[in-house]
Parts: structure tokens; sequence; C-alpha cells
């Protein structure tokens, strides 16, 4: 039981999560996935990019700051 319960935060946190965030976060000028694969993103799938939540996700936030619900809970939720 203790083996399989683990394995939901690991599958959470290090593949659902990053999966969904990586497309912004690691957009690179060298790779070109601004230009070649942002527009075909489905924008209802991924967080915005307009927030800093996918830097928050990788960096941390700032003491005090709330949690980005918004940009993480239509995603999550699809």
């Amino acid at each position: 039981m203790g083996l399989v319960a683990s394995g939901i935060p690991i599958f959470v946190a290090g593949y659902l999560l990053a999966v969904i965030s990586k497309p912004y976060y690691g957009a690179t000028p060298e790779n070109e996935w601004a230009e070649y694969l942002h527009p075909i993103l489905p924008h209802w799938a991924l967080p915005s990019a307009d927030h800093q939540s996918m830097r928050h996700f990788y960096e941390g936030l700032l003491s005090g700051q709330p949690l980005p619900w918004g940009a993480w809970l239509g995603p999550l939720a699809w």
C-alpha cells in the first residue's frame, strides 16, 4: 500500500505538472518553441503564459505571495 500510495505524488508533481508547464517555461530562442509550438498548443489545456505560474512552479514563490490557483485550475480539471 505504501509503495502504491507513494507513486501518486510522484506522478502528479513529477510528470503531470511538469508536462503541462514545460512548453512555456522551457521555450528558448534556440529551440524556437515560441515560434513553432506555442501557436498550436490548446490554450485550455495549459496554464496561461501571461501569468508567472510556470516560473513560480520551477523557481518558487516569493515570501508572502498567494498560490496562483487561477492559472492551474482549468488545466488540472481537464
